[in-house]
Protein backbone atom coordinates (compact mmCIF):
# COMPACT_ATOMS: atom_id res chain seq x y z
CA UNK A 1 0.00 0.00 0.00
CA UNK A 2 0.97 3.31 -0.93
CA UNK A 3 1.61 5.57 2.07
CA UNK A 4 2.34 9.03 3.07
CA UNK A 5 3.87 10.80 6.06
CA UNK A 6 3.91 14.15 6.96
CA UNK A 7 5.96 14.86 10.32
CA UNK A 8 5.28 17.04 13.42
CA UNK A 9 7.73 20.14 12.59
CA UNK A 10 5.61 22.63 11.44
CA UNK A 11 2.62 22.13 13.36
CA UNK A 12 4.68 22.51 16.62
CA UNK A 13 6.08 26.00 15.43
CA UNK A 14 3.17 27.72 13.62
CA UNK A 15 -0.01 28.52 14.99
CA UNK A 16 -1.22 29.67 11.56
CA UNK A 17 1.24 30.21 8.61
CA UNK A 18 1.92 29.63 5.13
CA UNK A 19 3.91 26.14 5.64
CA UNK A 20 1.58 24.74 7.77
CA UNK A 21 -1.79 25.56 6.01
CA UNK A 22 0.64 23.87 2.77
CA UNK A 23 1.27 20.99 4.53
CA UNK A 24 -2.76 20.68 5.86
CA UNK A 25 -3.83 21.15 2.41
CA UNK A 26 -1.54 19.14 0.75
CA UNK A 27 -2.37 16.03 3.09
CA UNK A 28 -5.90 16.49 2.84
CA UNK A 29 -6.23 16.77 -1.02
CA UNK A 30 -3.95 13.82 -0.91
CA UNK A 31 -6.47 11.72 1.10
CA UNK A 32 -9.32 12.76 -1.40
CA UNK A 33 -7.62 10.55 -3.98
CA UNK A 34 -8.16 7.46 -1.93
CA UNK A 35 -4.40 7.39 -0.36
CA UNK A 36 -3.08 6.96 3.14
CA UNK A 37 -1.67 10.21 3.99
CA UNK A 38 -0.90 10.82 7.48
CA UNK A 39 -0.01 13.68 9.60
CA UNK A 40 1.77 12.49 12.49
CA UNK A 41 2.02 15.60 15.23
CA UNK A 42 1.03 13.92 18.71
CA UNK A 43 1.40 17.30 20.18
CA UNK A 44 0.84 20.80 18.14
CA UNK A 45 0.21 24.22 18.31
CA UNK A 46 -1.78 24.03 14.94
CA UNK A 47 -5.13 26.03 14.29
CA UNK A 48 -5.45 23.82 10.75
CA UNK A 49 -5.03 20.61 12.58
CA UNK A 50 -7.30 21.87 15.52
CA UNK A 51 -9.98 22.70 13.02
CA UNK A 52 -9.36 19.11 11.03
CA UNK A 53 -11.34 16.62 10.92
CA UNK A 54 -9.80 13.59 12.96
CA UNK A 55 -7.55 12.15 9.88
CA UNK A 56 -4.27 13.33 11.55
CA UNK A 57 -2.51 11.77 14.67
CA UNK A 58 -1.91 14.00 17.51
CA UNK A 59 -3.69 16.25 20.19
CA UNK A 60 -4.47 20.08 19.84
CA UNK A 61 -2.81 22.18 23.12
CA UNK A 62 -2.64 25.94 23.47
CA UNK A 63 0.92 26.77 23.83
CA UNK A 64 3.11 29.36 24.16
CA UNK A 65 6.04 28.62 26.26
CA UNK A 66 9.08 27.89 23.62
CA UNK A 67 10.65 25.67 26.88
CA UNK A 68 7.44 23.77 26.73
CA UNK A 69 7.51 23.17 23.55
CA UNK A 70 11.10 22.05 23.33
CA UNK A 71 9.91 19.40 25.86
CA UNK A 72 7.28 18.50 23.59
CA UNK A 73 9.18 18.12 20.38
CA UNK A 74 11.27 15.72 22.49
CA UNK A 75 7.87 13.46 22.96
CA UNK A 76 7.03 14.14 19.33
CA UNK A 77 10.39 12.43 18.25
CA UNK A 78 10.12 9.98 20.29
CA UNK A 79 6.50 9.43 19.07
CA UNK A 80 7.70 9.99 15.68
CA UNK A 81 10.29 6.80 16.02
CA UNK A 82 7.70 4.34 16.99
CA UNK A 83 5.06 5.02 14.59
CA UNK A 84 7.58 5.23 11.77
CA UNK A 85 8.66 2.10 12.50
CA UNK A 86 5.31 0.08 13.15
CA UNK A 87 3.72 1.47 10.02
CA UNK A 88 5.89 1.59 7.01
CA UNK A 89 5.66 4.34 5.15
CA UNK A 90 6.58 4.58 1.37
CA UNK A 91 6.93 8.57 1.34
CA UNK A 92 8.35 10.59 4.17
CA UNK A 93 7.46 14.21 3.92
CA UNK A 94 9.14 16.43 6.17
CA UNK A 95 8.04 19.75 6.91
CA UNK A 96 10.42 21.62 8.14
CA UNK A 97 14.19 20.96 9.39
CA UNK A 98 14.45 21.53 12.62
CA UNK A 99 17.59 22.43 15.08
CA UNK A 100 16.79 20.09 17.68
CA UNK A 101 15.80 16.48 15.59
CA UNK A 102 14.99 14.61 12.05
CA UNK A 103 12.03 13.18 11.17
CA UNK A 104 12.34 9.18 11.21
CA UNK A 105 12.22 6.80 8.41
CA UNK A 106 13.48 3.49 7.06
CA UNK A 107 15.79 2.48 4.66
CA UNK A 108 13.13 1.98 1.98
CA UNK A 109 11.57 5.03 2.63
CA UNK A 110 11.41 7.88 0.05
CA UNK A 111 12.55 11.27 1.63
CA UNK A 112 11.18 14.41 0.03
CA UNK A 113 12.06 18.17 1.35
CA UNK A 114 10.29 21.03 0.42
CA UNK A 115 11.74 24.28 0.13
CA UNK A 116 10.05 27.70 0.73
CA UNK A 117 12.47 30.28 0.12
CA UNK A 118 16.06 30.61 1.06
CA UNK A 119 15.93 33.68 3.82
CA UNK A 120 18.05 32.10 6.27
CA UNK A 121 20.60 32.48 3.84
CA UNK A 122 19.99 35.75 1.90
CA UNK A 123 19.17 37.01 5.44
CA UNK A 124 20.93 35.28 7.96
CA UNK A 125 21.60 38.36 10.47
CA UNK A 126 17.58 38.79 10.66
CA UNK A 127 16.98 35.37 12.38
CA UNK A 128 18.11 33.75 15.48
CA UNK A 129 20.20 30.48 14.67
CA UNK A 130 19.69 31.08 11.28
CA UNK A 131 23.59 29.59 10.11
CA UNK A 132 22.57 26.27 12.49
CA UNK A 133 19.04 26.17 10.52
CA UNK A 134 21.04 26.20 7.16
CA UNK A 135 23.25 23.50 7.94
CA UNK A 136 20.28 21.16 8.72
CA UNK A 137 18.57 22.39 5.07
CA UNK A 138 21.31 22.21 3.48
CA UNK A 139 21.77 18.16 4.96
CA UNK A 140 17.77 17.55 4.17
CA UNK A 141 18.18 18.46 0.80
CA UNK A 142 21.36 16.47 0.20
CA UNK A 143 19.76 13.36 1.99
CA UNK A 144 16.18 13.61 -0.41
CA UNK A 145 15.33 11.64 -2.82
CA UNK A 146 13.43 14.51 -4.34
CA UNK A 147 13.01 18.03 -3.47
CA UNK A 148 10.18 20.18 -3.52
CA UNK A 149 10.75 23.97 -4.63
CA UNK A 150 7.31 26.31 -4.38
CA UNK A 151 8.63 28.60 -7.12
CA UNK A 152 11.12 28.85 -9.87
CA UNK A 153 12.79 31.67 -8.14
CA UNK A 154 13.10 29.86 -5.51
CA UNK A 155 14.46 27.15 -7.40
CA UNK A 156 16.90 28.98 -8.89
CA UNK A 157 18.26 30.32 -5.60
CA UNK A 158 18.53 26.75 -4.22
CA UNK A 159 20.26 25.59 -7.23
CA UNK A 160 22.81 29.07 -6.73
CA UNK A 161 23.19 28.59 -3.00
CA UNK A 162 23.51 25.39 -1.85
CA UNK A 163 24.82 23.80 -5.32
CA UNK A 164 21.63 21.52 -6.01
CA UNK A 165 21.78 19.18 -8.90
CA UNK A 166 18.17 20.69 -10.90
CA UNK A 167 16.87 17.85 -12.14
CA UNK A 168 16.58 17.04 -8.16
CA UNK A 169 14.32 20.01 -7.60
CA UNK A 170 10.59 19.76 -8.74
CA UNK A 171 8.72 23.13 -9.23
CA UNK A 172 5.17 22.67 -7.45
CA UNK A 173 2.98 25.65 -6.47
CA UNK A 174 1.02 26.56 -3.85
CA UNK A 175 -3.13 26.42 -4.21
CA UNK A 176 -5.92 28.53 -3.15
CA UNK A 177 -8.83 27.89 -0.99
CA UNK A 178 -11.31 29.15 -3.25
CA UNK A 179 -14.20 28.35 -1.06
CA UNK A 180 -12.99 30.63 1.89
CA UNK A 181 -10.91 33.21 -0.58
CA UNK A 182 -13.11 34.30 -3.24
CA UNK A 183 -14.92 37.85 -3.94
CA UNK A 184 -18.34 37.79 -1.97
CA UNK A 185 -20.75 40.24 0.07
CA UNK A 186 -20.60 39.18 3.35
CA UNK A 187 -20.92 41.64 5.79
CA UNK A 188 -18.51 41.57 8.60
CA UNK A 189 -19.63 44.40 10.92
CA UNK A 190 -16.00 44.75 12.54
CA UNK A 191 -14.76 45.10 8.86
CA UNK A 192 -16.96 47.04 7.45
CA UNK A 193 -16.38 49.42 10.04
CA UNK A 194 -12.46 50.08 9.67
CA UNK A 195 -13.44 51.28 6.06
CA UNK A 196 -11.57 52.66 3.93
CA UNK A 197 -8.29 51.16 5.09
CA UNK A 198 -5.26 49.68 3.59
CA UNK A 199 -4.27 46.45 4.60
CA UNK A 200 -0.94 44.51 5.54
CA UNK A 201 -0.94 40.49 6.29
CA UNK A 202 1.46 38.54 7.71
CA UNK A 203 4.92 39.03 9.59
CA UNK A 204 6.29 42.51 9.72
CA UNK A 205 9.84 41.89 10.56
CA UNK A 206 13.24 43.31 9.11
CA UNK A 207 13.06 41.70 4.95
CA UNK A 208 9.14 42.19 5.33
CA UNK A 209 10.32 45.96 4.96
CA UNK A 210 6.81 46.84 7.00
CA UNK A 211 8.23 50.22 8.26
CA UNK A 212 8.21 51.94 4.75
CA UNK A 213 4.70 51.55 4.73
CA UNK A 214 3.96 53.42 7.83
CA UNK A 215 6.77 55.46 6.26
CA UNK A 216 4.82 56.24 3.04
CA UNK A 217 1.98 56.78 4.60
CA UNK A 218 2.63 59.32 6.83
CA UNK A 219 4.35 61.41 4.30
CA UNK A 220 0.83 61.70 2.41
CA UNK A 221 -1.70 63.77 4.08
CA UNK A 222 -4.86 62.60 1.79
CA UNK A 223 -3.69 58.83 3.26
CA UNK A 224 -3.76 59.62 6.26
CA UNK A 225 -7.12 61.43 6.62
CA UNK A 226 -8.97 59.27 4.36
CA UNK A 227 -7.43 55.24 5.02
CA UNK A 228 -6.73 53.32 8.39
CA UNK A 229 -4.14 50.75 8.15
CA UNK A 230 -5.03 47.09 9.36
CA UNK A 231 -2.29 44.71 10.12
CA UNK A 232 -3.69 41.03 10.25
CA UNK A 233 -1.55 38.04 11.74
CA UNK A 234 1.97 38.72 12.55
CA UNK A 235 3.82 39.45 15.56
CA UNK A 236 2.69 42.33 18.83
CA UNK A 237 3.45 45.22 17.66
CA UNK A 238 7.13 46.08 18.45
CA UNK A 239 8.34 48.89 20.89
CA UNK A 240 9.80 50.82 17.19
CA UNK A 241 6.67 50.84 15.71
CA UNK A 242 4.83 51.88 18.53
CA UNK A 243 7.18 54.97 19.27
CA UNK A 244 6.86 55.62 15.42
CA UNK A 245 3.03 55.04 15.56
CA UNK A 246 3.06 57.67 18.93
CA UNK A 247 5.26 60.30 16.90
CA UNK A 248 3.53 60.77 13.92
CA UNK A 249 -0.30 60.91 15.74
CA UNK A 250 -1.54 57.74 13.77
CA UNK A 251 -2.58 55.57 17.02
CA UNK A 252 -6.66 56.04 15.97
CA UNK A 253 -5.33 54.84 12.76
CA UNK A 254 -3.79 51.37 13.00
CA UNK A 255 -5.63 48.86 13.82
CA UNK A 256 -4.01 44.75 14.76
CA UNK A 257 -5.76 41.61 14.40
CA UNK A 258 -5.54 38.45 14.00
CA UNK A 259 -7.91 34.94 13.82
CA UNK A 260 -8.61 32.27 11.46
CA UNK A 261 -9.13 32.25 7.32
CA UNK A 262 -12.28 33.02 7.48
CA UNK A 263 -12.02 36.42 9.12
CA UNK A 264 -8.86 37.27 7.05
CA UNK A 265 -10.82 36.57 3.60
CA UNK A 266 -13.46 39.59 5.08
CA UNK A 267 -10.56 41.98 5.31
CA UNK A 268 -9.65 40.96 1.97
CA UNK A 269 -12.74 41.64 0.61
CA UNK A 270 -13.31 45.11 2.17
CA UNK A 271 -9.82 46.12 1.77
CA UNK A 272 -9.07 49.03 -0.64
CA UNK A 273 -5.61 47.60 -1.74
CA UNK A 274 -3.25 44.80 0.36
CA UNK A 275 0.32 46.46 0.42
CA UNK A 276 2.83 44.14 0.33
CA UNK A 277 6.21 45.37 1.24
CA UNK A 278 8.24 42.52 1.30
CA UNK A 279 12.09 42.56 -0.44
CA UNK A 280 11.92 38.78 -0.87
CA UNK A 281 9.50 36.23 -0.70
CA UNK A 282 9.65 32.35 -1.93
CA UNK A 283 6.02 32.39 -2.69
CA UNK A 284 4.11 35.09 -1.22
CA UNK A 285 0.46 33.51 -0.30
CA UNK A 286 -1.06 36.59 0.64
CA UNK A 287 -0.71 38.10 -2.98
CA UNK A 288 -2.42 35.60 -4.18
CA UNK A 289 -5.21 35.35 -1.48
CA UNK A 290 -5.93 38.85 -1.82
CA UNK A 291 -6.74 38.17 -5.92
CA UNK A 292 -9.00 35.83 -4.94
CA UNK A 293 -10.45 37.97 -3.35
CA UNK A 294 -10.53 40.49 -6.14
CA UNK A 295 -8.65 43.05 -3.75
CA UNK A 296 -5.77 45.07 -5.39
CA UNK A 297 -2.37 43.81 -4.73
CA UNK A 298 0.62 46.48 -4.39
CA UNK A 299 4.00 44.43 -4.48
CA UNK A 300 7.36 44.29 -4.64
CA UNK A 301 9.23 43.02 -8.82
CA UNK A 302 11.03 41.11 -6.69
CA UNK A 303 11.84 37.24 -6.15
CA UNK A 304 8.78 35.23 -6.87
CA UNK A 305 6.12 37.70 -7.21
CA UNK A 306 6.22 39.28 -10.49
CA UNK A 307 6.41 34.97 -11.34
CA UNK A 308 3.31 34.15 -9.33
CA UNK A 309 1.24 37.42 -10.02
CA UNK A 310 2.38 37.70 -13.17
CA UNK A 311 0.79 41.05 -14.88
CA UNK A 312 -2.25 41.10 -11.81
CA UNK A 313 -0.39 43.56 -9.54
CA UNK A 314 1.21 46.99 -9.18
CA UNK A 315 4.68 46.00 -8.56
CA UNK A 316 7.29 48.69 -7.62
CA UNK A 317 11.18 48.34 -8.24
CA UNK A 318 12.06 50.11 -5.43
CA UNK A 319 9.25 49.11 -2.84
CA UNK A 320 12.03 50.05 -0.02
CA UNK A 321 11.74 53.34 -0.99
CA UNK A 322 8.97 55.16 1.11
CA UNK A 323 8.34 57.95 -1.53
CA UNK A 324 8.26 55.58 -4.64
CA UNK A 325 5.54 53.90 -2.56
CA UNK A 326 4.11 56.89 -0.91
CA UNK A 327 3.15 57.62 -5.19
CA UNK A 328 2.50 54.21 -6.02
CA UNK A 329 -0.49 54.04 -3.40
CA UNK A 330 -1.79 57.55 -3.70
CA UNK A 331 -2.03 56.92 -7.95
CA UNK A 332 -3.21 53.48 -7.30
CA UNK A 333 -6.03 54.66 -4.73
CA UNK A 334 -7.09 57.34 -6.63
CA UNK A 335 -8.03 55.55 -9.55
CA UNK A 336 -10.66 53.63 -9.48
CA UNK A 337 -10.78 52.26 -12.97
CA UNK A 338 -7.39 50.80 -12.29
CA UNK A 339 -8.20 49.52 -8.98
CA UNK A 340 -11.11 47.71 -11.08
CA UNK A 341 -8.93 46.74 -13.85
CA UNK A 342 -6.27 44.91 -11.37
CA UNK A 343 -9.04 43.39 -8.73
CA UNK A 344 -10.31 41.96 -12.59
CA UNK A 345 -6.62 40.81 -13.53
CA UNK A 346 -6.33 39.11 -9.78
CA UNK A 347 -9.23 37.17 -9.84
CA UNK A 348 -8.84 35.92 -13.26
CA UNK A 349 -4.87 34.77 -12.10
CA UNK A 350 -5.57 33.42 -8.42
CA UNK A 351 -8.19 31.35 -9.97
CA UNK A 352 -4.91 29.27 -11.38
CA UNK A 353 -3.90 28.31 -8.14
CA UNK A 354 -5.72 25.38 -6.24
CA UNK A 355 -4.84 22.79 -3.56
CA UNK A 356 -6.53 20.13 -6.06
CA UNK A 357 -3.50 20.89 -8.70
CA UNK A 358 -0.76 21.48 -6.29
CA UNK A 359 -1.84 17.67 -4.69
CA UNK A 360 -2.14 16.24 -7.91
CA UNK A 361 1.35 17.24 -8.61
CA UNK A 362 3.01 15.95 -5.68
CA UNK A 363 1.59 12.76 -6.44
CA UNK A 364 3.33 12.55 -9.20
CA UNK A 365 6.73 13.10 -7.77
CA UNK A 366 5.98 10.80 -4.98
CA UNK A 367 5.16 8.01 -7.39
CA UNK A 368 8.35 8.70 -9.90
CA UNK A 369 10.69 7.57 -7.01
Amino acid sequence: MFRIKYDFQIFLIQKYGGISKYFYYLSKHITKKNLTSKIIAPIHINGYLKNKNKKYFGFYLALESNIIKRSFWILNTIVDFFVSILSFYSINHKTFYSIYSDSHSSKKTKNITTIHDMNYELFPKFFKNANIISIKKKIACNKSDSIIAVSNSTKKDLIRIFKIFPDKINVIYHGIDHQIFNKNNKINKIVENLKPYILYVGNRHLYKNFETLLRAYVRNEQLKKRYNIVLFGGEKLSTNEKQFIKKNEIESKIFLFDGNDYLLSSFYNSASVLVYTSIYEGFGMPILEAMACGCPVIAGNNSSIPEVSENACLLIDQIEREDILENEMYRLLSDNDLLSEYSRRGIRQASKFTWEKCATEHLKVYKSL
